[in-house]
């Protein structure tokens, strides 16, 4: 049950982290078209779909009730608690705090996301190869032991019947883990 929570909720997260940019750009635009805050949560909310339109609706609504931007949007951050969602909290209250141009803020943060987006796509392109490379060696030890099997049953024997083969055949099971496990944790790039 927890695996398929879990799996829902990265999967809601994700949505979120995709549609995050295009909600940005149409808040930003929003606001230099002059409406005020809560309208231009709206618009988001209107043109979003999913976790996003439920997450934008919502800060609209605190919005209205009198709890500042960034205190809004620090609570939808705490609720995705992705990178991404911290990055707008953070960067709306540091805004708030220091003036600026929100707008512009907005703007070049909808950028940034896009461009970590892109890396993100980019590192997992480059490390493709070493995930089907270890699952072709995972599979290779399994696949031969299976052909030799079905030929020779008696080849193979040993390592069922014989103690020093038990020991053998948990040895390269353990060899087999320790690899795979390294080539995953070489392939795995956090952008």
């Amino acid at each position: 049950m927890n695996l398929l929570l879990d799996l829902l909720r990265s999967r809601r997260i994700r949505q979120f982290t995709e549609a995050l940019p295009d909600c940005l750009d149409v808040f930003a635009r929003g606001l230099r078209a002059g409406q005020p805050l809560g309208e231009a949560l709206g618009l988001v909310a209107s043109h979003a779909s999913g976790i996003a339109r439920e997450e934008f609706l919502r800060c609209r609504d605190e919005h209205r009730v009198g709890l500042p931007l960034n205190e809004a949007l620090s609570g939808m951050a705490d609720r995705i608690a992705t990178p991404e969602a911290r990055f707008i909290a953070v960067a709306t209250s540091l805004q708030s705090e220091t003036g600026g141009n929100l707008v512009e803020t907005l703007e070049n943060l909808a950028v940034l996301l896009r461009d970590r987006r892109n890396l993100r796509k980019k590192a997992a392109a480059l490390s493709a190869e070493t995930r089907v490379s270890a699952m072709i060696l995972s599979a290779l030890p399994f696949g031969i032991g299976t052909i030799l099997f079905v030929l020779n049953p008696s080849y193979l024997k040993p390592l069922i019947d014989d103690p020093r083969g038990h020991v053998m055949t948990l040895a390269g099971l353990i060899s087999l883990s320790l690899g795979l496990y390294s080539m995953y944790k070489l392939s795995r790039i956090d952008v």
